[in-house]
Order: structure tokens, then sequence, then C-alpha cells
């Protein structure tokens, strides 16, 4: 191994994660997991209806584009696209990573052992590589933190991902702008530009979330503050620190020992000063959602550092071995529980990542014309005269016009089924990813829907059950076009 260039070890790098991570990508042309095909979801309501505010990410459009795009030249290929393109974006945000650590003495022999423990925990946690909108900002991140120059020598790439990614997700930003600020702090030879950055950026992000984004961002401020919060106020704070962060450049100059991890970029330090310090918001937004979603996705952020203790830890491991007087029976003997520990673990994490693992078939992009062409529309208030509602996949986004849109009710996290109340179950559309946990976790008696009607269908994919009481309603001359 220690033969191998650069570029032969990153590739061998990407491939393990693409064996371990995206193996099941290979068995079907559709997001393997439920945000991959969420995101499918919410750009063909995106290209239907533009930022209508009905959902968090249409105002946050840089990963809806493409797919619109793709939808209209390729429009029965769309999935396949998306599969391809997260797959694509994952190995550049792989590549980037690891080359990161590539100048440590041991690289060529632990890196892809270090490669392997971080794709367990992966497999353990979560997965990040599909396309979604945390991935094109993930790849963003890590083009910005580790791509940064020392001088003003800025590419034409890197202006474009600075602008981009307050545009495309809500934690990446912050998180990000939490390291820079650590790291202008710091006074090291990125610091200067570190401040440049997080003020730019800042301020793109407060001026867009303030404006164009201002439904969606205000529902994630505390009810009480939402009144009294004005746009001024973080531009205020962001302007301040900029400058008492230039201030104490100026007073003790920069340092000249350098810190850890910051021969390539922003250092490590920053890294994981910037995600600890971030870590009461992103707890406050887990408990908004009733899921801890946010708190543990910080490692995928702070994925150089956590590979870099990997890296040393491996090392020494390696050298304590070499140097040891042990013998070789208690070096197999030793070798030997690691393998039943790491099968153990092993094992348990597939079960866990398999469970994650959603394989949608792509027919499922026809879901709702199906739903159009039996009549669905018919159900709506307007012409039934009664409020129905239409239970769904948390995977699926309804293509309702706004007004309807609220109708529509999801299975899942921060479902509004127990908050509708009372309420008349019309209409269930059943596809592949919805099992009976999802409708007890809702309180929702699974057995109700044995007797509906099956008014549509795609082979494969879903149908449309439809209340026997409310079958009447069912007119296939309405369309969203018309309501």
């Amino acid at each position: 191994m220690d033969k191998l260039s650069n570029k032969s070890l990153i590739f061998c790098i990407n491939l393990v994660f693409f064996l371990i991570l995206l193996s099941p990508q290979f068995a079907e042309a559709t997001p393997i997991e439920s945000d991959g095909w969420w995101f499918l979801s919410i750009a063909e309501r995106y290209g239907e209806y533009g930022n209508d505010e009905t959902e968090f990410y249409l105002s946050r459009m840089i990963t809806l584009i493409p797919l619109d795009m793709i939808s209209r030249i390729f429009p029965n290929h769309v999935s396949f696209f998306a599969s391809i393109m997260g797959m694509i974006i994952s190995a550049f945000w792989i590549t980037l990573c690891f080359n990161s650590i590539l100048h440590h003495s041991y690289a060529q022999k632990m890196a892809i052992p270090v490669a392997l423990l971080v794709s367990f925990l992966m497999v353990t946690w979560w997965s990040p590589l599909q396309y979604t909108a945390q991935m094109l900002s993930l790849l963003f991140f890590a083009y910005i933190i580790h791509k940064i120059p020392h001088d003003n020598s800025f590419k034409y790439s890197y202006i474009l991902c600075i602008f981009l990614i307050p545009l495309t997700h809500l934690q990446s930003p912050l998180i990000l702008c939490s390291i820079l600020l650590v790291e202008s702090f710091l006074r090291t030879k990125y610091s200067r530009n570190s401040r440049i950055i997080f003020f730019i950026i800042g301020y793109i992000f407060v001026i867009w979330n303030f404006t164009i984004a201002s439904s969606s961002f205000t529902n994630q401020i505390p009810t009480q503050f939402r009144d009294d919060i004005q746009m001024w106020h973080p531009l205020a704070i962001i302007f301040t620190i900029s400058i008492l962060s230039l201030l104490v450049e100026k007073r003790y100059g920069i340092r000249k020992v350098d810190v850890w991890g910051g021969r390539r970029g922003i250092s490590n330090l920053s890294i994981i000063i910037g995600c600890i310090l971030i870590i009461p918001l992103m707890y406050y937004g887990d408990i908004r959602m009733g899921a801890a979603r946010l708190v543990p996705r910080l490692l995928a952020y702070a994925i150089v550092p956590l590979s870099f203790w990997f890296l040393i830890c491996l090392s020494f491991c390696y050298k304590k071995i070499n140097s040891s007087n042990l013998n070789n029976n208690r070096i197999y003997s030793l070798f030997f529980i690691l393998s039943i520990i790491a099968g153990s673990l092993a094992s348990t994490a597939h079960v866990n990542y398999s469970s994650r693992t959603l394989m949608i078939p792509s027919e499922t992009n026809a879901c709702w014309e199906m739903t159009e062409d039996a009549g669905l529309v018919g159900l709506m208030l307007e012409y039934s005269n009664e409020p129905n509602h239409i239970i769904h996949s948390p995977v699926m986004l309804p293509m309702s016009d706004f007004e309807n849109f609220w109708f529509f009710l999801h299975l899942g996290d921060e479902s509004r089924i127990n908050s509708v109340n009372p309420v008349h179950y019309s209409a269930l559309l059943q596809t592949a990813d919805i099992n009976h946990l999802d409708l007890i976790g809702t309180n929702l008696d699974s057995d109700i829907f044995e007797t509906w009607y099956v008014a549509g269908e795609v082979p494969g994919a879903c149908r449309l059950l439809v209340n026997p009481d409310d079958v009447k309603f069912l007119d296939i001359t309405r369309n969203w076009d018309y309501t």
C-alpha cells in the first residue's frame, strides 16, 4: 500500500464508501433513503407551483432547480438522474474530506482502515450519501473549509460555493459560520479570509431568510420572539463580531505556531469548537421536531477531525504492535478478539442500515397523477362540502393547489394527524414505504383500510384507497389546474 499514489488511495477510499453504503443503489435506479425521495417530491411540486411556501425547502431551491430541469428534459427518468447525481456529489465530498488527511505520515498505511471505520459509523447512525439539500450543502461546506486560500486568490468556484450555501440548507450555513467565527479569533493565516467569508455568508443567510424564505424561517423561531426579531438584529450582531475579531487580530497579530490540524484549510480545532458551540441551537431544533436529527448529523461536518483521530489511534496501535515483544500467538489472539467484536458490531449496524434503506419503485413518480385521474380532486371541500383529509407517506409531497394542500396529512415525524381534531379521513395513498408501524405511530387502526375502495393504482408502486362513504365524491373531470 506504500506504493499507492494519492489518486489511487482516494479512489480506493471512495470504493470503500460505495461498496458499504451505496451498494443498494445499484439494485434500483431510485434514491435509497427517505430524504432522497423526499427531495424528488419537493422538486416535482416546485416545478409545478414554484415557491408557494407550502414546504420548507421550496424557498431553498438550489437543490431543486437541477431536478426540475431534468424532469422537463427526461420526465420519466428523474429518479435515475437523482441517484446518479447523489453518487457524484458523494464522491466529490469523500474526496475533499480525505484529501485533507493524506499529509499525515501514516496516511498511506491507515487511510483505508480509517475509511472503513467512518463507513461503519455511517452505517450505524446516518448516511448523507444521497441527492439532498444536506448532501449538496455538505459538499459546499467541505470545499469552503478545506480549500480556503490564505491570500486573495479566490477561485470562481470557491466564490460560487460561498454564495450558494446560504440558499441551499438551513443547518449547514449556521455550522459553517460558527466554525469560521472560531477560526477568525484563532489568529491563524486563514483568519482574515475566514472573517470575510463569515461576514458574506452571514449577511446572505440573514437577508435571504428574512425575505425570500421568511415564511419557513420564522416558523423555526419560538413563537414568543417572532414579532420582536427584525432583520437588522442578526446583521448588527454579525457586523459587531466581525469588527471584534479584526481588533483582536490587529492587537495580538498572527500567531507563529500552527494550531491543531491547520496545515490544509480551516484548522481541525476550529471545526470541533465550532460544532460544539452550535450544539444548543441544533438541540433546540431536535426538540422542536421531536426527533434526534440535527445534533447527531454534526458528525458529518466534523468528519475530517474524526478521521484524523482515527488515523492517529490506528498509527499508535500499529507502532506499539511493531515495537512490542508480543509473540505471534498473542498477536493472533488479539486480532481474533478484535475481529469477533467488529463482526458482531457490523451485523448490528447492517440491520440498522437495512431498516433505514428504502427501495421505492421509480414508478412512484406517477402516483399523484394517478390520484388525479381517479377523481381525488372531487373529495376537496369546495366540491364535496366536507372537510375530507387524505393520508399519505412522509416521503411524498401532495401536488394539490395551495388552498387544498392542508387537507393532506403525512405520516411519520412532525405529522399533523394527531393535531387535527375532529377529522374525517377520506382517502389513503398507500405507497411501498408505508407499514403498520407508521399507522400505529399516529394512533390509526390499519384494519380500517382493508374495506376501503381501491380507486386507482400504479402497479407495484401505490394504490389510492377511498373511504366507502366518500366514493360518491370522486370526480374524474376535476383536476388541480381548475381548482
